[in-house]
């Protein structure tokens, strides 16, 4: 397991996040925002997959399969506990400052 794959992890997610938040916002400036941030995470994934890729010692076989459950599993802690319905419920859409509060 590598921080590396961990970090590819969580922006992939991030990525997810902020193209289905764009579904659910309305105000122009909000939806502008959630299009940077998702951008960003892009820029971001794009980065560590460049590092990963370039790794002389990957892992394989059944590690590569635990190595990316970890990932995964610790990724999800990062973001909105209660998902992105809930940040919806709190009103995160309806302006940048409340998606950044």
């Amino acid at each position: 397991m590598t921080g590396v794959e961990i970090a590819i992890e969580i922006e992939r997610r991030g990525i997810n996040l902020y193209r289905r938040a764009r579904k659910l916002a309305n105000d122009p400036a909000t939806l502008e925002l959630l299009l940077r941030l998702e951008t960003e995470e892009t820029a971001h994934y794009e980065y560590f997959n460049n590092i990963l890729k370039n790794e002389t010692d990957p892992p394989s076989g059944a590690d590569e399969a635990w190595t990316s459950l970890y990932a995964a599993s610790l990724a999800a802690e990062g973001f909105y506990p209660g998902g992105l319905m809930q940040v919806a419920y709190d009103d995160a859409f309806a302006s940048p400052l409340n998606l950044l509060d």
